[in-house]
């Protein structure tokens, strides 16, 4: 509800930054808009969802908007708001200038800090066994498994000097605070991961970077996102931002979230991943057993190495726009349908072993010591291939699955590559037309509130266009 109280706090701030901010200009537009979202997230309309689409144009002052009238709601609610971006310049913009700027005129205290993705944090303890390298000292452990290739010294230099700085304090922990980035193969061997993260078990939890950070956003009000992270987040258990029925979001520039939901719920693979992915879990399932002293599983390397000869000779002789071949109303041929299945046979059959090794790893663990240095990295790796395996078994699925009657197809791709040793890949894609259901189920039919702006928000006129995109309903939503 919209008491006395509320009303008297929004329009002191507004007030308050009238006086305050030399360039502030009293427009129309604005005090509009301030006064439909105050009115929808305090409930204020009986027909739905406190949700609200707002179009309008460059220079109305929407980011004061949204801020002025929606921190005090969100506070006295006990929620926190979600303030989300679909580019960097716009996030740092509100990080660097405008959240500041409110926080000096708005009648109630907050605090605000800015998420970023687990992946752009260093996970200390693959930094500290990858520079310390004790784990090469053991005969029983082979330390390639750690590398797609042996590192460089410039490599093993930029990592040293990585951990001294963190270390020392000078360097927090996250890659966009590197004065010099290391290439992405380096980098995501020491990158957070929620496959290996042991959380509180790890023995760095009290030292770790991305941790820190989660208990900066625990004590703040106002949290700056970005649309990738929150799509990201929600699809994989929302493990990093507060729960959804806790929160109210803003999507600012939200004509970029259908494009960017899209993209989120596609799925990829290619040829040559696929084997280099089974070739790593032979590699890790042979180092596990040598340390437990039993038999290595069958990975099937042989079976899915020729399955995948006769699927490139299949691809071969499709028609190629561009490097891409687009199936037909997302319909797989048949005898490519086939080679899928044997595929996710093979390794469906490496998965299922795969899974009770660890099982089996993970019980050895409990009742052998074995040195963190050999654990650590080998429990990295198990993790990676797990995510490999599950990822490629979902998309080989999809190439089998039939389109329901009535609902939108999936579209189905082939991308032709050419790497720098002239190799051929082909990478299999998969993503669903329609994602509206998705976006309906993790956030609409639970956000405690939410708010979507832009300049460009309509289509002749009308949302239509925007709601069937978005799953949202006309009925029950507000639109300005």
């Amino acid at each position: 509800m919209l008491t006395t109280e509320l009303k008297t706090q929004i329009r002191q701030s507004l007030e308050a930054a009238k006086k305050g901010m030399p360039d502030f200009k009293i427009r129309q537009a604005q005090n509009k808009m301030i006064a439909e979202i105050s009115k929808t997230l305090a409930g204020e309309y009986p027909n739905g969802n406190p949700i609200l689409c707002v179009e309008a144009p460059t220079g109305t002052g929407k980011t004061m908007a949204y801020l002025l009238s929606a921190i005090p709601i969100a506070k006295a609610q006990k929620k926190k708001l979600i303030v989300s971006s679909a580019n960097v310049a716009l996030q740092e913009q509100l990080l660097n200038k405008d959240i500041p700027e409110v926080q000096k005129y708005c009648s109630v205290d907050f605090e605000y800090a800015l998420v970023k993705g687990r992946s752009r944090y260093v996970c200390v303890r693959n930094l500290i066994n990858l520079v310390e390298d004790k784990a090469s000292e053991n005969e029983l452990f082979d330390n390639a498994a750690l590398w797609d290739a042996p590192p460089g010294k410039y490599q093993l230099d930029q990592l040293g000097e990585m951990l001294e700085d963190y270390s020392a304090k000078k360097w927090n922990g996250e890659i966009d605070d590197l004065e010099q980035n290391p290439d992405g193969s380096l980098w995501s061997k020491i990158a957070c991961n929620r496959f290996t993260c042991t959380a509180k078990n790890c023995e760095f939890y009290n030292d770790c970077a991305f941790f820190k950070a989660r208990k900066k956003i625990t004590k703040a009000d106002v949290i700056i996102a970005n649309h990738d992270l929150i799509l990201a987040d929600l699809s994989t258990g929302n493990t990093v931002l507060p729960d959804v029925d806790e929160s109210i979001y803003i999507f600012d520039e939200a004509h970029h979230l259908n494009h960017k939901a899209l993209s989120h719920f596609s799925l990829s693979t290619g040829t040559e991943f696929i084997k280099t992915s089974l070739r790593q879990t032979q590699g890790v399932s042979e180092q596990v057993c040598k340390l437990t002293q039993s038999d290595a599983p069958d990975n099937n390397i042989k079976a899915v190495d020729d399955y995948l000869s006769d699927l490139t000779e299949l691809l071969k002789g499709l028609t190629f726009d561009e490097e891409i071949h687009l199936f037909d109303q997302g319909v797989v041929e048949v005898p490519i349908q086939a080679i899928c299945q044997n595929l996710i046979t093979s390794i469906g059959s490496t998965h299922t072993q795969f899974e009770h090794l660890k099982e089996s790893w993970s019980d050895y663990l409990k009742i052998k010591m074995v040195e963190k240095t050999i654990a650590d990295p080998l429990n990295n790796v198990l993790g990676e291939c797990e995510q490999h395996l599950s990822s490629i078994l979902l998309l080989l699925s999809s190439f089998l699955q039939a389109d329901e009657t009535g609902q939108a197809p999936h579209s189905r791709w082939i991308e032709k590559t050419t790497a720098a040793n002239k190799k051929t890949n082909y990478i299999l894609n998969s993503a669903q037309i329609d994602i509206s259901n998705n976006l309906d189920q993790l956030i609409w039919s639970k956000v405690a509130g939410a708010v979507l702006t832009s300049a460009t928000l309509s289509s002749l006129g009308s949302f239509n266009r925007l709601n069937q995109q978005l799953g949202l309903v006309k009925t029950d939503n507000q639109y300005l």
